[in-house]
């Protein structure tokens, strides 16, 4: 396709003027506490263009006509001039630096379907040429059910300033990731996404996001996150494509309940370019177990050794190796094994398994519940995703809570003093559960210390709206956790 030229052209600072206005139109819908609306993206490549000198510099304007129908009845209607940045270096230049430029429109809309019409002209040409994008839009929300917005691929995000706020969601002002492609240079797919009305489930829930390829059935790369119930909440998620080969794939974000049931669902096409990957696919496949350090173990011992990884498996789909622990095929139990740990290390796997599994049987004996085994409790399975904390607060004599634990990282994937709270409302032995992290990603519960402190008066005229307890006799975890 000839943007994914133009994008290469760009990035190696070469000119290639086609005279051509080459242009990604998107759009994504949500809605507020007053309105339902559409927001309008439009990312134009700046070497395709004609550009004129004038005062502020030497720069492209295109006329941009924005329609929404309802039928034959426009609905909303936007038309204005979208100029470049400047670009550098004369008009001259055997070389100039051209710069791609992005614009964004909000409106507001009803529940309906719309027809989205997007004409652009670049107003410097010599014979001005009008490009055209239509897309349909269908806008769906109430205030009763579970939903999730338009997903809304992100290059980038930025605090809202008082210039730009009228642009924000959530005190934030996006970069939308323009022509739904991801070359071999992207390392993760970022996006963001809203989900709304979960103050009304009665029953716990979560979101699980994964790729899969365009039409298929079966992730190849997988998330999941549980959240509390809010009116709205604002999420910023990533999946890693660093393993994701050229192709058409699905963006597929899912809020289910705690049967498994898919309540709601969006998903976002993108094209993905990973022309290195092949070889590295090759030489994994080529991979041969014989006489390795798995050949020697039983079906017991592979299956603990399995689940015992999960918690290092970020972003590989969590099902994959559920069915292969579940499968009676000991050949791919091995193949599995040995391949992750000679993917970790290919000079050692045998060392690091050893070393890991260390870790795993102590982390097990450690927090092993009647639940399940140790390194599958939450406090097991925090250890060995983020390492041994450097300090652990315990209190199992607060007369106002059950036993709860805190846990402080210095440290944590680029995070200054990151905190995990656990706490063992059943009392059972070991059976602790996460109720709040400031690490980003994990549970974010605001509310913890209610939830703690459940028959303990909150801080504050309004109980319902409080997040934190009056501090009596005992009711030690916020002040402890604050420090």
């Amino acid at each position: 396709m000839k943007y994914k030229l133009l994008s290469l052209i760009v990035l190696l600072g070469l000119t290639l003027n086609l005279f051509a206005i080459d242009a990604s139109i998107g759009h994504a819908t949500f809605k507020s506490k007053t309105q339902k609306y559409v927001e309008v993206y439009i990312n134009v490549l700046g070497g395709g263009l004609y550009y004129k000198t004038v005062d502020n510099g030497t720069i492209a304007s295109i006329e941009t006509v924005i329609l929404l129908k309802k039928g034959e009845d426009i609905i909303q209607f936007d038309k204005y001039i979208l100029q470049s940045p400047s670009i550098y270096g004369s008009l001259t230049d055997t070389i100039i630096e051209y710069k791609d430029f992005e614009d964004f429109k909000r409106f507001a809309l009803e529940n309906g379907e719309y027809t989205l019409e997007v004409t652009l002209l670049d107003i410097n040409a010599p014979t001005p040429t009008k490009r055209t994008f239509t897309e349909t839009i269908i806008v769906d929300y109430n205030d009763d059910d579970l939903l999730l917005s338009d997903i809304q691929p992100i290059a980038g995000m930025t605090k809202a300033t008082d210039k730009n706020k009228s642009y924000a969601k959530n005190g934030y002002v996006f970069q939308t990731h323009p022509f739904d492609f991801y070359p071999h240079t992207s390392k993760v797919l970022k996006f963001y996404i809203e989900l709304y009305n979960s103050q009304k489930m009665m029953d716990a829930f979560y979101i699980r996001y994964f790729i899969r390829y365009q039409g298929g059935e079966k992730p190849i790369q997988m998330n999941a996150k549980r959240l509390e119930a809010l009116e709205t909440h604002a999420l910023v998620l990533q999946l890693d494509i660093t393993e994701i080969p050229s192709g058409n794939f699905d963006l597929v974000i899912e809020a289910r309940n705690r049967q498994n049931k898919v309540l709601h669902s969006r998903s976002y096409n993108f094209q993905r370019s990973n022309p290195y990957l092949n070889n590295k696919i090759g030489d994994y496949l080529s991979m041969n177990y014989e006489n390795s350090f798995v050949t020697i173990f039983d079906e017991r011992q592979l299956n603990y050794a399995m689940r015992a990884l999960v918690p290092k498996i970020e972003f590989i789909d969590g099902e994959i190796i559920a069915k292969v622990i579940d499968d009676e095929d000991l050949d791919l139990k091995r193949k599995y094994l040995y391949n992750y740990w000679v993917t970790q290390d290919p000079q050692t796997p045998k060392a690091r398994f050893k070393e890991y599994m260390t870790l795993a049987k102590k982390v097990d004996r450690e927090y092993r519940s009647s639940v399940g085994l140790g390194f599958e409790t939450d406090r097991g399975y925090t250890y060995l995703k983020y390492g041994e904390p450097n300090d652990i607060i315990r209190r199992t004599s607060d007369p106002n809570a059950p036993p709860y634990e805190i846990w402080e990282y210095y440290e944590l994937n680029g995070q200054q003093n990151v905190k995990f709270i656990f706490y063992n409302p059943s009392l059972a032995v070991n059976d602790f559960e996460l109720v709040h992290s400031t690490l980003r990603g994990e549970v974010y519960n605001p509310n913890w210390m209610k939830q703690i402190y459940e028959n303990s008066p909150v801080e504050g005229a309004n109980s319902q709206d409080g997040t934190r307890t009056q501090r009596n006799m005992g009711n030690d975890a916020g002040r402890i956790f604050d420090q």
